[in-house]
């Protein structure tokens, strides 16, 4: 029966790997926050929290480094369609411009990608932005597991959850 099941998956990941365009998966999602740049690049490099403020995180910690200085490794394990991934996605930090780009690379997992958040000032607003390219071929097998629009719905949240966690008001402060 296992193997009956193991072949129908297969099968079904083929099917889906022919029909979708060679190209990579691109997304991004933005949110404008009012908290300072300083206190959202906080909230990034300390990794290991973000399961706490993050509901698309299940698990993260650093590998090596510090999670700031370039060439540092973390780890995280995302919560994709609402169910936690098997797989520990282990992450290069390749550009940290503090306390504006914070870029990550992977080759974790059959997947090629690059993820990272941008904070920048647009029309006089702080705007967050989180993104990820998943690199063809990997894009397709992203999508034959996943769907095409589970990885914008997941930057989605991660942009929310950034601007939850910088602007919440703090307790007893009447607002």
């Amino acid at each position: 029966m296992k193997k009956l099941v193991l072949v129908g998956l297969v099968l079904m990941v083929l099917a889906a790997l022919g029909a979708q365009d060679d190209k990579d998966l691109v997304v991004s999602e933005s949110a404008e926050v009012k908290a300072g740049a300083e206190q959202v690049w906080s909230l990034l490099i300390n990794v290991s929290k973000w399961p706490s403020w993050n509901p698309v995180v299940a698990e993260a910690g650093i590998v090596s480094g510090d999670a700031e200085k370039e060439k540092s490794q973390i780890y995280f394990v995302p919560i994709i369609n609402g169910k936690k991934t098997p797989t520990k996605m282990k992450m290069t930090l390749v550009k940290s411009k503090k306390p504006e780009l914070y870029e990550f690379t992977s080759h974790s997992a059959g997947m090629d990608l690059i993820f990272g958040f941008k904070i920048e000032e647009k029309d006089g607003k702080r705007i967050v932005t989180s993104y990820e390219t998943i690199k063809y071929p990997s894009s397709k097998v992203y999508i034959a597991l996943y769907g095409a629009d589970s990885l914008r719905k997941n930057h989605r949240v991660w942009a929310d959850a950034i601007k939850k966690a910088v602007d919440q008001e703090p307790e007893g402060s009447g607002k």
